[in-house]
């Protein structure tokens, strides 16, 4: 097949993750789609991550490399900020067709890159012009506990993620693309680069990017098996029960109204959207220099204004 000849530079960023890691780099290299270069940096782990990264990159090393940490401590975003510069750096010379990140704890499911691929390159072929679409793929995941037993078939419905918001509006205010489901190709990877201190993860910011100048697509599986435990940089929050009669929710609109208060979280959607307009500014619509002007009015003193804004934006259809 023309598509097992496409070669995917794995992104790992790892820290302390002794426990997990081994599971995850076997999945890694039990994947159907068998042309990968797993490009690892460790962010200065005082476990035992570093030994089993030197151990892997001995058994594999045509499929594993790991990267110097010469930088110190970046963070995790940091940390896969460096990976993909380092990956577009070396793009040609390693021969990599497209990028995925992948975090250290979980587990992806032998299909993964195969189903992803696939996908990637039905939305590639539909592009009409000749300059290459910037394309973003994610997928569902299982959320299951440390042991890897299930916790939830589904992260989106776990969390009460609503992927029909997956358009720019929608990704201004809430990040949709979990991001080590998330397979894009160079198109995209430059045109986001570098990615500023402002933005709120690495994978919030490409998945805007996409959605303002490219496609995502959507795999609805679960490609990964997505662990919970003690550490989880994010983890996943499951969603409220919404059993309640028209009346609370009515009365609970109007106590909000009175009492909301700022949010700071909304407060920094708003310097992304801000960054993200001064970045793009000359390459934007006007539609989308619109939306980002309306989400970038969420830095104020107004927690009522911040709100109505962020209604608005979940409720407008663009990109």
């Amino acid at each position: 097949m023309q598509n097992a000849n496409k070669k995917i530079g794995i992104l790992v960023a790892t820290f302390n993750g002794e426990t997990f890691l081994g599971a995850q780099l076997d999945s890694l290299l039990n994947q159907t789609h068998k042309n990968i270069l797993i490009l690892i940096r460790d962010d200065r782990s005082t476990d035992r991550t570093c030994s089993i990264l030197r151990s892997y990159e001995d058994n594999y090393p045509d499929k594993i490399k790991v990267v110097d940490a010469e930088q110190g401590t970046l963070g995790a975003s940091g940390n896969f900020s460096f990976l993909l510069t380092y990956g577009i750096n070396f793009q040609i010379e390693f021969k990599i067709d497209y990028f995925a990140f992948c975090d250290q704890d979980d587990i992806w499911d032998s299909k993964k890159l195969e189903k992803q691929l696939g996908s990637m390159i039905s939305i590639e072929s539909e592009s009409k012009t000749k300059k290459s679409l910037p394309v973003l793929i994610h997928s569902d995941l299982e959320v299951v506990n440390e042991k890897a037993e299930r916790i939830s078939s589904s992260l989106i419905s776990y969390q009460g993620l609503e992927i029909s918001k997956n358009n720019f509006s929608g990704l201004l205010t809430s990040n949709l693309v979990t991001g080590c489901t998330a397979m894009f190709n160079p198109a995209l990877a430059e045109l986001a680069m570098p990615i500023p201190g402002d933005a709120l993860m690495h994978d919030w910011w490409i998945a805007i990017v996409a959605s303002a100048f490219g496609k995502i697509g959507f795999v609805d599986e679960a490609l990964v098996k997505y662990r919970q435990h003690a550490v989880n940089t994010i983890g996943a929050k499951k969603k409220p029960s919404q059993k309640r009669s028209q009346f609370n929710k009515v009365m609970e609109i109007l106590f909000l109204l009175r009492s909301v208060e700022i949010s700071t979280h909304l407060y920094s959607v708003a310097e992304q959207s801000k960054v993200f307009q001064q970045r793009y500014n000359n390459e934007l619509t006007q539609r989308l220099r619109v939306v980002l002007r309306l989400s970038s009015w969420m830095k104020t003193n107004s927690g009522l204004m911040q709100y109505l804004i962020y209604r608005l934006l979940r409720r407008i259809n663009i990109g």
